[in-house]
């Protein structure tokens, strides 16, 4: 007979992946429409991104939510869930931005490198200019990826404790 905690990481892992795939996938499809309206060099929508996450975390939690007898739900088990939730839609988020940044979004990091470094300083040397571009050769698709994986796993630690926040108060 399987265990509660189990159980619990058999629906978390379902309801993690129906979730998790859908909100990475709408990220990935709102980045690939702004790049084609906005054109390049412009960073993802970030602010897009974290209320997807935000909302996947949400509907995932109350799906198990209402999945669980009498509806109860832990703060551990609201957390978890969360955090599964964020740690997969990173991933896919991340190998989306490994593909965009190789094959749609070619001039990403050169723009992107190079806007930014514009509105940082706007007196820029010759030597300078040449730091920007060893940065530029320096950085890799796969860093992009992996910057966007870092970025939205951290937000994935932190937002699972504002749900559960309104769980506590919801009861």
């Amino acid at each position: 007979m399987p265990s509660k905690k189990t159980d619990f990481l058999k629906k978390i892992a379902f309801i993690s992946n129906i979730y998790s795939l859908s909100s990475g996938i709408l990220m990935a499809l709102l980045t690939t429409i702004y790049y084609f309206t906005f054109g390049s060099g412009h960073t993802p929508v970030l602010i897009w991104n974290y209320l997807i996450l935000l909302f996947a975390m949400f509907l995932g939690i109350r799906s198990y939510q209402q999945k669980k007898i009498k509806g109860n739900i832990t703060f551990k088990e609201v957390y978890i869930s969360g955090v599964f939730i964020g740690i997969t839609t990173s991933i896919v988020f991340a190998f989306f931005m490994i593909f965009y940044t190789k094959y749609i979004d070619i001039e990403f990091i050169k723009n992107f490198v190079s806007i930014n470094t514009l509105i940082n300083n706007k007196d820029i040397t010759n030597e300078e200019m040449k730091q920007i571009q060893q940065q530029i050769h320096s950085i890799t698709p796969f860093a992009i990826g992996i910057y966007a994986f870092g970025q939205l796993l951290l937000l994935s630690l932190f937002l699972p404790l504002l749900i559960s926040v309104f769980y506590k108060h919801q009861k």
